[in-house]
């Protein structure tokens, strides 16, 4: 589980067009990773000779935009623990990242930052889509730190049907 926190840690500044991350932590967490090529044949590009990475989430696939998130949804439109879809540039791979669990600490400090840490439910929300796609909000705060520094953090949980609830509380009770 250690080896994926640190590998996680490595994926987080990725993001950084979405916030200063401070810590990503995600429980049970499995990556299902996929070349370039496989994700740009899986769109529709018939002979995607020429490939290069357009930003955190997007490959330019000979002239055509993929959002590596929307590739991962489509892939796994029935895996509730799905959280996001990111590029690797140093492994030219794109990465489904999975987990039943996520906690996000992102820094308030920065001015484009700032849209995520007015409201932390909306912010949470909005980061959600980035972080945590199918994954529940069940927590949000606004976090003083010193140095009158501000954090958002984020708690997410995958969503469990009340058949898995109502399984949950029994196996708890025998």
């Amino acid at each position: 589980m250690r080896r994926w926190s640190i590998f996680l840690l490595m994926l987080a500044p990725l993001f950084s067009l979405y916030g200063k991350v401070i810590s990503f932590e995600v429980s049970s967490s499995r990556i299902q990773d996929f070349s370039f090529f496989t994700v740009c044949k899986e769109q529709g590009i018939s002979h995607p000779i020429i490939i290069e990475e357009k930003g955190p989430v997007v490959l330019d696939c000979m002239g055509t935009d993929v959002n590596v998130s929307e590739f991962c949804q489509k892939k796994f439109v029935d895996d509730k623990r799905l959280l996001r879809g990111v590029i690797s540039s140093k492994a030219k791979k794109v990465m489904c990242q999975f987990g039943s669990e996520a906690v996000l600490k992102l820094s308030c400090d920065k001015e484009r930052d700032k849209v995520f840490c007015q409201d932390s439910k909306r912010g949470c929300l909005q980061l959600k889509n980035f972080y945590a796609f199918n994954l529940e909000l069940v927590h949000h705060s606004l976090v003083e730190e010193v140095f009158n520094k501000t954090n958002i953090s984020c708690y997410y949980q995958v969503k469990l049907s009340s058949d898995e609830i109502k399984s949950l509380n029994k196996d708890a009770s025998d």
